[in-house]
C-alpha cells in the first residue's frame, strides 16, 4: 500500500493542482493508495508568505498522528510506501523510528521543493539547524524528487553527499496540468500590451525591478498579480490576453507561472541567476541586466514570438515520471 501525504490546499498557491494531478497519476499508474488527510488551522497567509507557518505544522502533525494510529493498529505492513507532496515534513523521522521498532521496512518518497540549501530562500536563515535536519530527511528517504536541475545543484553545493544519497535525487519536474491551462487560450491576434509580474511581493522576487520598467513602457499595462485576489480562472484569462511575463526572482526552483504563461503564448522575460530558468528555457529569453530586459520586452511588444508550448507539455508528465520510478522500486 502507498500512503499519500499531501500538502494543505492553499489559496493563491499550486497545492490544489499538485493534489489533483498526483491523485490522477497514482490512479493512471494503477498504484493503490490511501490518503493521509490533515486538519486545517487556517489557510490565511500574510502578504508575502508562501505558507502559514503555524497552520502548516498543525496540518502536518495531524497527519503524523494518523500515521501513528495506523502503525499502532497494525495497518501499516512490511514493504509499504509513503509519498510526501513536501518531504520537508516535521516528524518524518518518526516513521522510520516506528518502522524500526515494529521490525518492518517502509519506503519513503517525496518532493523537496526548496530548503535552507536554497541561497535566497526564506528558510536559508534557519540553516544552522535546518541543514542537518534536511540531510536526515535525505538519509531517511529512498527517493527525493525535485522540480529542476537548479534544486539539485543547490543541494549538491550544500551537502557533502555520499554516492548513495546523490543517486536518490531525481529531477522530474513538479505536478503541472497543461490541459487545464490551455483551455483558456485565445488567438494571439487578440493579445494586448500587458506585462504581468506573477510573483509575491517579497524581497527575493524583486518587484521593484518591474516597477522600474513602467516608465519605459507607457504604452503597456502592468499587472502585479499579488495585488489582486485572482481566481485561477481569472489568472489564466489575464495571461491569455497578455504579451509578457516578467520575472526578477533571485531564486526559483520550478516556476509555475512561467510554465502557465508559455502554455498561453505569453513570452517570458527572466533573469540569469539562481533560478531554474537557465536550465529550462531558451537563452534568448534570459537577461543579464535590466537594459537587456528592456530590449527584450520591446521586441516582444513589437511582435516577436516563439512557440514555447513544448516546455509546459513536457512538465505535464512530471508525475508520470515519478510514478514510473516508484513502481520500479516497489515492485
Amino acid at each position: 500500500m502507498l500512503y499519500y501525504v499531501p500538502l494543505e490546499i492553499l489559496p493563491m498557491r499550486y497545492t490544489e493542482m499538485q493534489d489533483r494531478v498526483t491523485r490522477k497519476a497514482f490512479a493512471d499508474a494503477d498504484i493503490s493508495f490511501m490518503t493521509i488527510e490533515g486538519e486545517e488551522l487556517s489557510t490565511k497567509l500574510g502578504k508575502d508568505q508562501f505558507l502559514n507557518p503555524f497552520s502548516t505544522n498543525y496540518f502536518k502533525f495531524s497527519q503524523l498522528m494518523k500515521v501513528c494510529d495506523l502503525f499502532n493498529d497494525g495497518t501499516i505492513k512490511d514493504g509499504d510506501t509513503f509519498y510526501f507532496s513536501d518531504i520537508w515534513f516535521p516528524g518524518i523521522e518518526s516513521i522510520k523510528y516506528m518502522a524500526y521498532f515494529k521490525g518492518i521496512k517502509v519506503k519513503i518518497f517525496g518532493i523537496m521543493h526548496a530548503g535552507s540549501f536554497t541561497p535566497t530562500d526564506t528558510v536559508n536563515g534557519m540553516k544552522e539547524w535546518a541543514r542537518p535536519y534536511e540531510l536526515s530527511i535525505i538519509k531517511a528517504s529512498d527517493i527525493i524528487f525535485v522540480g529542476s536541475e537548479q534544486t539539485r545543484q543547490d543541494m549538491l553545493k550544500a551537502f557533502n553527499f555520499e554516492y548513495e544519497d546523490l543517486m536518490k535525487i531525481k529531477v522530474t519536474g513538479l505536478a503541472f496540468d497543461y490541459d487545464e491551462v490551455i483551455k483558456y487560450a485565445i488567438p494571439r491576434s487578440e493579445k494586448e500590451n500587458i506585462i504581468v509580474f506573477p510573483h509575491r511581493f517579497h524581497p527575493e522576487k524583486q518587484p521593484e525591478l518591474c516597477k522600474s520598467l513602467e516608465k519605459h513602457f507607457p504604452d503597456c499595462k502592468f499587472v502585479y498579480t499579488h495585488e489582486h485576489n485572482f481566481s485561477k480562472a481569472e489568472f489564466y484569462e489575464l495571461l491569455a490576453k497578455s504579451k509578457v511575463l516578467f520575472s526578477a526572482s533571485m531564486q526559483e526552483n520550478f516556476g509555475y507561472s512561467i510554465l502557465e504563461g508559455c502554455a498561453l503564448d505569453v513570452m517570458p522575460v527572466m533573469p540569469f541567476n539562481n533560478t531554474d530558468y537557465k536550465f529550462i528555457y531558451p537563452k534568448e529569453f534570459i537577461y543579464d541586466n535590466i537594459d537587456d530586459a528592456i530590449k527584450l520586452i520591446r521586441k516582444i511588444i513589437d511582435g516577436y514570438y516563439v512557440d514555447l508550448k513544448h516546455i509546459p507539455k513536457y512538465y505535464h508528465d512530471s508525475l508520470n515520471r515519478q510514478t514510473t520510478i516508484i513502481k520500479e522500486i516497489i515492485k
